[in-house]
């Protein structure tokens, strides 16, 4: 007997089956959510595929149901609800710190989460994580971690069941530790709180920059020494220098310090990355995550980043100084004084507005050392006890729903994106809303002309409440593939099974264009090229100079961003053999897998057996290659089968090189720092690029003048095998 009892109208659901409870969230179990949520979340650490990631997170886990469930349940939540929100948590914290994508919630969400999971007894590492494993140590600890964040100034202004914090509720905590005297003399320094991507830079004492450290995990200590993207940074004309950073004299210290900065974009930096680069980015910060964490940025665009101080610290003192810059106000107020508070956030958020970068609330730190002594520090979570940081509400404002695009993903997930009347918002233009779920889409019951609430605060929500005007044409949620007509699969995400499907190709567009190391080409890019039919197999790449008039008649587009993206393409028609087998997008077989393979079964031998349809006979020859074992032979021969149409094509357009095998001369490794360029000539020369160091390894490439740390560095140094700095190593190979 199966009794199904829908609690609220999430969803969530409890099953008696054999006199047993089992208790689901939407269409699984909980163990078989917190399987999943594990799943993607260590897919993601070892693929970097954020994409994916984030259609799993919405198809499979239905993140914005799960999210609902859990902010609205009544009772505490239990272990098992408790893990699965840490898991989830962790997942996009993954994917909004490490890559350039579109926010899978809003900001406010997040919180929400966040201070329920710590509501509940969770216990949580502050900070970004990373997916590098090349991992580099902190020397100032100090300045590492985050702050407490109110998104109230007092009780009053709460809603009922809401579980953020308010200020009032950090100084009444201040109260219990502070004496009246100490307490009531407490006065705040309020600065903006500038939402970018926060950082440490660590200088020696002459100013030269010796490392740029990214937030990382706090608990571990643990963060990547990014400083080799920093090498053609130029500050106000010049190398980047830490006492430019400051806005202080040269030379006025006589010891190393380290500065905690926040990287930002402005919105004039965005629209000319975006223009004239090609990149995509949805916003000011996704464009400094994407291009401070992206393997394959190029290097000119870290030059449209402004690096924004905010504390400084010498080395061996234990003092945080504060970084005050002459273009925007630090009033200090009284703890008591709300109206002035209150007065002082809405200054500072006009002066945050008009500098063209995205912040999003206030600092309050206590102006009194002794008081900051008292209340102290928590190392273990890098928050410093004696400051907050308001988080401004979002922005809302009203539009009109022009009609919906349900856009196709790569692994054939159908998502609903309203195309609204422009609305402007925080000093960017709305014109499209990614609306999550087909389920959410149904529940907001939209039709042409609607009127519509748009709430922004990191990405823009859409939203109806009572105020709003009713359309005159309801929108239907689609029954069969634009792209391929087959009858689409609802089990509860939207989707076409079709594998055959030419939406599945999106996928191996992108990954081609990664593989191949085609920059300029984003996935945004990809997406409008694919929805409007002009990019729908990989060789259609190269014939984008076939539709320039209509390519350019598109929304951003222009001259520039076309030569940009075309002369990416271009440059990479010289290519091996083996890089275009493995970079065709057949499943768990990349180039390696190929370098292998071509050395015993030549390109020629493969297309003479497609040519003619023998995959018994491709198969034996593949089967015989050393390490190759029945599987992944049928997944070769299955693969090229299933592509050799692209293969053909792709052949007409490039310069296919034939790979000649030369014996292994040595295996080399880079740690903080990567040249695509010097590894293929390594390639070329004999030598193969690994991953980790072992004892097979002949020498491992760090940067010039590289003073870090890293396990890399420390594992080399231990087995003695030579280190080099880059410089001398492209002297070693003429580069």
């Amino acid at each position: 007997m199966n009794i199904h009892l829908h609690s609220y109208n999430f969803n969530y659901i409890l099953y008696l089956r054999d006199n047993k409870i089992i208790r689901r969230f939407h269409n699984m179990t909980r163990q078989e959510c917190i399987n999943n949520l594990t799943d993607i979340f260590l897919q993601l650490k070892e693929s970097k595929d954020y994409s994916k990631a984030k259609e799993r997170l919405i198809g499979e886990i239905k993140v914005d149901r799960l999210s609902n469930y859990l902010l609205h349940k009544y009772e505490k939540l239990d272990e098992e609800e408790v893990e699965v929100l840490h898991l989830l948590l962790d997942t996009v914290d993954l994917i909004y710190n490490n890559s350039s994508e579109e926010e899978i919630m809003t900001d406010e969400v997040y919180d929400k989460l966040f201070n329920l999971y710590l509501n509940n007894n969770g216990e949580y590492s502050v900070g970004a994580s990373t997916l590098e494993s090349d991992t580099a140590t902190h020397n100032y600890p100090d300045l590492r971690g985050t702050i407490k964040k109110v998104h109230f100034i007092c009780n009053d202004d709460k809603e009922n069941n809401e579980n953020r914090k308010s200020l009032e509720d950090y100084e009444n905590s201040w109260k219990r530790t502070l004496d009246s005297i100490s307490y009531n003399k407490i006065k705040y320094i309020m600065s903006i709180k500038w939402d970018g991507l926060s950082g440490n830079i660590e200088c020696d004492k002459f100013g030269s920059v010796l490392h740029v450290y990214p937030r990382g995990l706090v608990s571990a200590n643990e963060t990547i020494d990014k400083v080799y993207k920093f090498y053609d940074y130029s500050l106000n004309g010049h190398k980047i220098n830490g006492y430019d950073i400051l806005g202080i004299p040269r030379k006025s210290f006589d010891k190393p310090f380290c500065i905690k900065v926040e990287f930002l974009c402005s919105e004039d930096s965005l629209k000319i990355l975006n223009d004239e680069y090609s990149c995509g980015f949805k916003n000011r910060r996704s464009a400094v995550s994407g291009i401070l964490n992206s393997d394959n940025t190029n290097p000119e665009l870290i030059n449209y980043l402004t690096i924004m101080p905010l504390r400084y610290q010498l080395f061996n003192d234990k003092d945080i100084n504060m970084v005050y810059i002459s273009e925007y106000p630090y009033p200090v107020v009284n703890i008591s004084n709300r109206n002035k508070i209150l007065s002082n956030i809405k200054k500072l958020k006009e002066c945050a507005e008009e500098s063209g970068f995205s912040a999003d609330g206030v600092v309050l730190t206590i102006d009194d050392k002794s008081i900051q002594d008292k209340l102290g520090r928590d190392d273990d979570k890098g928050i410093n006890k004696y400051e907050v940081a308001y988080k401004f509400p979002p922005e809302v404002g009203t539009s009109r729903i022009i009609d919906v695009d349900f856009t196709m993903g790569t692994m054939g997930i159908i998502t609903p994106v309203a195309k609204i009347e422009p609305i402007i918002l925080k000093g960017n233009t709305i014109k499209s809303i990614n609306l999550g779920s087909i389920d959410r889409y149904r529940g907001l019951n939209i039709c042409r002309n609607d009127e519509v609430k748009i709430k922004y605060d990191v990405i823009p929500y859409l939203y109806k409440d009572n105020t709003c005007e009713s359309g005159w044409e309801k929108i239907e949620v689609p029954v069969t593939c634009k792209f391929c007509g087959e009858t689409l699969l609802e089990n509860p995400t939207l989707m076409c099974v079709n594998t055959e499907c030419p939406s599945r190709q999106k996928g191996k567009i992108l990954n081609y264009i990664n593989k191949m190391n085609i920059l300029n080409i984003s996935e945004a890019i990809v997406d409008e090229l694919f929805n409007e039919r002009i990019l729908l197999t990989i060789p259609d790449l190269y014939t984008l100079d076939r539709y320039r008039n209509k390519i350019l008649c598109l929304d951003g587009w222009g001259p520039n961003r076309f030569k940009l993206i075309w002369e990416s393409i271009n440059s990479k028609r010289d290519v091996y053999d083996y890089e275009l087998l493995g970079s065709l997008g057949i499943q768990s077989v990349g180039r390696t897998m190929f370098k292998r393979i071509i050395t015993k079964v030549s390109l020629k031998k493969i297309l003479n057996c497609l040519e003619v349809g023998k995959k018994n006979k491709l198969y034996d020859k593949i089967i015989e290659v050393d390490g190759i074992q029945n599987k992944t032979a049928n997944k070769v021969v299955n693969g090229l089968f299933n592509m050799k149409e692209t293969l053909y094509r792709l052949m007409v357009f490039l310069n296919v090189k034939v790979y000649e095998q030369m014996d292994i001369k040595g295996y080399i490794c880079f740690t903080n720092i990567r040249d695509k360029d010097l590894e293929e000539t390594m390639n070329s020369q004999g030598y193969e690029i690994s991953n980790s160091v072992s004892k097979k390894t002949s020498m491992l490439v760090i940067p010039d003048e590289f003073k870090g740390g890293s396990s890399k560095l420390d594992k080399a140094k231990n087995l003695n095998i030579p280190i080099y700095e880059i410089s001398e190593v492209r002297k070693m190979f003429n580069k």
